[in-house]
């Protein structure tokens, strides 16, 4: 979350009661901190100490400066930082105000079971009327309707007494005893004591066991709070308004009522949202927005235009933000991408990691950077980082530093134009199978030529770039070692390449260069190794005949000339 800010801090400081420096004011004014929730629904003091404290600029003095941070945002419990387990054990606490209890022992609170004590008021006011204690109440109802009492449903319960009566300090409880229908012993209404609480939860439950059903089943159900709220509006409590929104989207509030439910009126759910719930939402929005890299004045701006209307799910929050172009421009193709069916949610985050990937290769490997319009189309094609990673080393490095005759053999055998190389290899409808094929074909003619092996053709060609891959893949290597390793064949058969023509006149049998490459590569042209390899030794045995005759003069069919005579 991030605290408020100087003028804030200085106002809570001094309503706490707590001297801070200007200095140390300013160090924490602003601060962004992490909080953890508890259990109750509230950060323990604990918490806010542990966060606050965390700042360097707070080492020292971070209870005093928790406590500030504490009335700032509305948490105004003067125990807290010293008196952890009070918050934690008690949902929602009453503080009297200007003196009038010197004391109020929250032990003192009875157990549901019994009627509580009344407590002897001192002070200015006599017969003070003190409010029950929330979770006494909210326990006892839940107990007797058949409820779990878990967090679950006490949440649940205290967000319907939120909104039932006006916010997280309950305004109204001490008047109705803090409860839905407003229920009130009237001796204790007319002697201005703390009312019979027994006799409350008892009423409360009866009521709601007979009327309300659908609100006992929430809570007996250990729902979420925020499907006990649901529940809430969509019962007749509601006389069919709110239309079943829940107290996140329009809230029904109800006033008056001893012992029926109020009058019913629609409200901006803002007015039922407490003051926690909606920083809790400002600061969870606010933390989401720094991880996805959109923690600008623009989203900001938003999110608390949201909340302040009423908007404090914070799932609700982060849809609406996903309609906006700022978010659409940073994650391009995400929407499209999590919406086709069968496909694997990505986060924002994963989203994020997958284009840095994706940079990280182009730039290591081909020196160049993507745009995100270029990340969408690799995202929406299926193309992993690991294969994209492929694509930049076997196709856009190989051919940007290919020599000249296979950059030609590219362009004009599979139309590949090295100057348009990367719109080619990025783009996911042509297959990385294809390309390393085309590559590597294109690769290994220009070097068969260069060699002296012309006789290559494109199919030929094709085949043996398949090889390179094969043996890439086995070796779990970069398409370029594959690739060598068939040159290397091809230098041994280059050796005989003067097999495949004889001398004019010459009466030697010769053999083609798809015969010299079989007696190298097992399986080149769909013939036997072992007869190409034959082949090749009869031909280099006939051209050395003559040769075996000691040098003498050269015999052939019309007679025996001098090597170098001429003929006639």
């Amino acid at each position: 979350m991030t605290l408020p800010n100087a003028a804030t801090l200085e106002a809570a400081a001094n309503a706490a009661g707590i001297s801070l420096t200007p200095a140390q004011i300013k160090a924490i004014a602003g601060k962004k901190v992490p909080i953890t929730v508890g259990t109750s629904g509230y950060p323990s003091g604990a918490d806010l100490v542990s966060a606050v404290d965390g700042l360097s600029s707070l080492k020292g003095f971070g209870e005093s400066a928790s406590k500030v941070v504490a009335q700032a945002i509305g948490l105004n419990d003067p125990s807290l930082g010293t008196s952890v387990s009070s918050r934690a054990n008690s949902i929602t606490k009453y503080y009297p105000a200007s003196g009038d209890l010197n004391t109020l022992n929250p032990s003192s609170m009875q157990p549901y079971s019994t009627p509580p004590k009344v407590l002897s008021t001192v002070g200015k006011t006599t017969n003070a009327t003190i409010p029950p204690q929330a979770k006494t109440y909210i326990d006892g109802v839940l107990k007797r309707i058949g409820a779990p009492i878990t967090a679950n449903t006490e949440k649940g319960f205290t967000l319907w007494l939120e909104n039932e009566q006006g916010g997280t300090g309950l305004p109204s409880f001490t008047q109705n005893q803090g409860n839905p229908l407003g229920i009130q012993t009237p001796q204790a209404q007319a002697s201005g004591k703390r009312g019979d609480l027994q006799t409350a939860i008892a009423l409360t439950a009866q009521e709601l066991n007979t009327n309300y059903q659908g609100i006992v089943d929430a809570f007996k159900s250990d729902a979420a709070p925020e499907a006990i709220g649901q529940a809430i509006v969509n019962t007749a409590w509601n006389n069919g308004q709110a239309n079943g929104t829940g107290y996140g989207g329009l809230a029904s509030f109800m006033s008056g009522g001893a012992n029926n439910p109020g009058a019913v009126t629609s409200q901006p759910a803002i007015q039922g949202s407490t003051p926690y719930e909606q920083y809790t939402s400002l600061a969870n929005a606010d933390n989401t927005l720094t991880n996805w890299g959109l923690d600008t004045p623009e989203m900001n701006k938003m999110v608390t235009n949201l909340v302040a209307s009423g908007v404090t799910n914070t799932n609700q929050i982060l849809q609406n933000i996903r309609q906006t172009q700022t978010y659409k421009q940073a994650f391009p193709g995400l929407s499209e991408y999590n919406s086709k069916p069968g496909q694997i949610h990505m986060t924002e985050s994963e989203y994020r990691t997958y284009s840095q990937s994706l940079q990280n290769a182009a730039q290591q490997y081909g020196g160049v950077r993507l745009n995100q319009n270029q990340v969408a189309t690799l995202l929406n094609g299926n193309v992993s980082p690991s294969e994209f990673q492929q694509r930049v080393q076997d196709i856009g490095v190989a051919v940007a530093n290919a020599d000249p005759g296979t950059k030609a053999i590219l362009k004009q055998q599979f139309g590949i134009d090295p100057a348009h190389l990367f719109a080619y290899y990025a783009n996911p409808k042509e297959t990385l199978p294809d390309m390393q094929r085309a590559v590597a074909s294109g690769e290994i003619q220009d070097y068969a030529n260069r060699i002296g092996l012309a006789g290559l053709r494109p199919a030929g060609a094709a085949q043996l770039a398949d090889m390179a891959k094969l043996s890439a893949t086995q070796g779990n290597n970069p398409l370029g070692v594959g690739v060598s390793q068939v040159e290397g064949s091809l230098l041994n058969a280059s050796r005989d390449s003067a097999l495949t023509s004889a001398a004019p006149g010459a009466n030697v049998p010769t053999i083609n260069t798809n015969q010299l490459i079989g007696s190298q590569l097992a399986g080149f042209g769909g013939q036997s190794q072992v007869a190409d390899q034959i082949a090749v030794g009869r031909a280099e045995g006939a051209r050395a005949a003559p040769f075996d005759k000691g040098g003498g003069p050269e015999q052939t069919s019309k007679g025996v000339t001098g090597i170098g005579s001429a003929s006639t």
